[in-house]
């Protein structure tokens, strides 16, 4: 509790004293059939938050999971405010940020805490690396590299986006595990005449040792609508 309560401290704390330079909502529905651990087949809701400010950034994930057979449910949540150490200009190395996670789902919390850099590339919307401790609720820590992406590109006169992330997580129980999560999607707003954008598309995950279990190795598609709003 202490944990958490420091978190949220911090967290408001900068918000309150901080200008906002962006805010972006989006809310995605999923459907896979081929996952691992539990039902095969589920159904995800997905609510995003992304704002930037001037203390850094925040990201917010809701994970609503409903399987298909089973019947069963379940809520993974992440929250990821980054405080801005560093701001190093138009070169390469972006910024140098203080990065910071709290995992909460039914099975525990967990707590990340690590350096993090976005980086200019060619081409993308956003790249960022961080590196993490994990201090886990239930089992031994360990660390996690997390990979960041977004490039947009314009095909047939329609915008698309290939975007995604990669976390890997060193040993627990004798297992590493790298999580590679990437979308490819289509902007359909204009047809309809949405405001915001509005993307069909697919999401693969590709999952080594999944939650560290020797083997376990999840290779999955999604088909994916996804509003901003």
């Amino acid at each position: 509790m202490k944990k958490i309560t420091l978190m949220l401290f911090f967290l408001f704390n900068y918000s309150a004293h901080g200008e906002t330079y962006f805010v972006d909502h989006s809310v995605s529905l999923l459907q896979g059939y081929n996952y691992e651990v539990g039902d095969s087949e589920r159904n995800i809701v997905t609510f995003e938050h992304t704002s930037g400010h001037s203390w850094g950034g925040l990201f917010v994930f809701v994970d609503r999971m409903k399987e298909i057979h089973d019947g069963g449910a379940g809520t993974y949540t992440e929250l990821s405010p980054s405080f801005t150490l560093a701001s190093l200009g138009d070169g390469l190395v972006k910024d140098i940020n203080l990065a910071t996670t709290w995992e909460m789902s039914g099975l525990g919390d967990n707590y990340l805490l690590g350096l993090g850099s976005s980086l200019n590339l060619p081409g993308f919307k956003h790249f960022s690396v961080r590196v993490y401790q994990r201090l886990n609720d239930a089992g031994d820590d360990n660390q996690q590299l997390t990979l960041v992406w977004g490039l947009p590109f314009n095909m047939v006169g329609y915008d698309f986006m290939f975007d995604g992330f990669m976390d890997h997580e060193t040993d627990l129980n004798d297992n590493a595990s790298t999580n590679f999560t990437p979308q490819l999607k289509m902007d359909v707003a204009k047809i309809i005449g949405y405001s915001k954008k509005l993307y069909v598309g697919v999401e693969y995950v590709n999952w080594t040792n999944k939650f560290h279990n020797d083997g376990v190795n999840e290779n999955n598609v999604n088909m994916l609508l996804k509003a901003h709003f």
